[in-house]
């Protein structure tokens, strides 16, 4: 089962997202704080009881105004409605836990079986931060095997399975990824994939499932 692999798409550009503002998100460090600061660069949409829900959006109008090559860009993806797009910056000196990216995929099931059947479908891209020894996965031993990143600028982005896949992030303060959520175009998607395995295997990361007939 493929969990990790560099994506086979040219380098993100640099995006400028000073009109955004931060929160503290997820698990707290050892200063207290969490473990990342984050901006949405997607609206919020709420349902009635103030959740944040898997419904589609789209990109916060002063930020799409601010970097239309970014926009450009997103055009290599196989997105059909965006969900989410935000960036994390790594707090503290712990790290961040082993955890899963879906937290609450009961929240909207069809999105959930629409990710869990065309994974790895998470794109996730390293604006700074340690391309290798940095980001791991849990084997089917619970096993650290890292996710590394070519080093010859020919990506900054990856694909990572978001509905199971156990990972965590060594202590790389300052570290920023960018996290989408979408629906997929699933024929784009996959020859991603295939082309990603064609030019990034050696760097792919792979469990044991279920050997039953």
């Amino acid at each position: 089962m493929l969990l990790y692999i560099p994506a086979a798409l040219p380098p993100m550009p640099t995006i400028d997202h000073s009109m955004l503002s931060d929160v503290e998100y997820g698990p707290p460090t050892e200063n207290g704080k969490n473990c990342w600061e984050m901006k949405k660069l997607t609206v919020d949409i709420h349902d009635e009881e103030g959740l944040n829900t898997y419904t589609k959006t789209d990109l916060v109008e002063s930020f799409r105004t601010a970097n239309p090559d970014f926009i450009e860009w997103t055009n290599y993806l196989p997105y059909k409605d965006w969900i989410n797009i935000k960036v994390h910056y790594q707090n503290g000196s712990q790290g961040v836990p082993v955890h899963v990216d879906l937290l609450q995929p009961g929240r909207d099931l069809d999105h959930f079986h629409h990710l869990y059947f065309n994974e790895p479908a998470g794109y996730r891209v390293i604006m700074s931060g340690a391309l290798s020894d940095m980001t791991y996965l849990w084997n089917e031993k619970k096993e650290r095997v890292y996710c590394n990143m070519p080093t010859d600028g020919s990506t900054n982005t990856y694909l990572m399975n978001y509905t199971t896949a156990m990972h965590g992030v060594d202590s790389d303060p300052g570290r920023s990824i960018l996290f989408f959520q979408f629906t997929i175009d699933e024929e784009k998607h996959h020859k991603i994939i295939m082309d990603s395995i064609k030019k990034y295997n050696d760097y792919a990361v792979r469990v044991k499932m279920d050997t039953y007939e």
